[in-house]
């Protein structure tokens, strides 16, 4: 009578296990690339490994780096806190074997959630660059000639679950007063140094890193 009660007992446990693995499962994140709608770009050739040898096969992209830059920080800093990054040679290959186009194409939603599914994702950290600016004041007198810059970054960060409902959003800013000699020319303006500043905060805020942690869901 024991012996047909344990097995009823284990059995019902495993049953009751396998069911509450696919209510539930930890993170696992998508990070395409941030759209960017700040009017300013610049394009940056980038590689990608199309088989397992990382020696040969290699096909490349030409991508904004003002897309693919916060993406590579922001799936180093997921890495970083333990939290589950779906393989990037894996979204590559996709890329190049299926119909989704461009490799830009990764910021539409629609796009983003048919390649989470077949990488195994259940979770899309969709970027957005919301600006990218700058504002110049010449200052002359006393012998002196300077031009002070300041550069402005805003993102919107934005967690999508499997089935496109977002979950978790939020801004984050950055702003940086920099002083250059007269001869300071605009076109040798770079930025990169405020969009890196602007991720930065990404990684300061305790609020996402603890809800992708804590996350159970489909």
């Amino acid at each position: 009578m024991k012996t047909g009660y344990w097995i009823f007992s284990l059995v019902l446990y495993s049953l009751l296990a396998g069911f509450t693995y696919g209510m539930a499962q930890e993170a696992v994140v998508l990070v395409p690339p941030f759209e960017n709608q700040s009017g300013i770009s610049q394009r940056i050739r980038y590689e990608t490994a199309t088989s397992g040898d990382q020696n040969n096969s290699r096909r490349y992209f030409s991508v904004d780096r003002y897309s693919e830059f916060p993406r590579s920080k922001l799936e180093h800093f997921l890495i970083n806190k333990g939290i589950t990054v779906a393989e990037r040679r894996r979204i590559d290959q996709l890329l190049l074997e299926s119909d989704f186009g461009h490799y830009s194409g990764l910021v539409d939603v629609k796009t983003a959630l048919k390649l989470s599914r077949m990488v195994g994702a259940n979770l899309i950290v969709m970027g957005t660059v919301l600006r990218l600016s700058k504002s110049e004041h010449e200052f002359k007198g006393y012998d002196i000639h300077t031009k002070s810059v300041t550069s402005f970054c805003e993102l919107r960060v934005r967690v999508l679950n499997s089935e496109g409902i977002e979950v978790f959003s939020n801004l984050y800013e950055a702003q940086i007063n920099k002083r250059y000699s007269p001869y300071y020319h605009e076109k040798n303006f770079d930025y990169g140094e405020v969009l890196n500043e602007a991720i930065n905060e990404i990684d300061r805020d305790v609020r996402l890193f603890q809800f992708l942690r804590s996350y159970q869901g489909r």
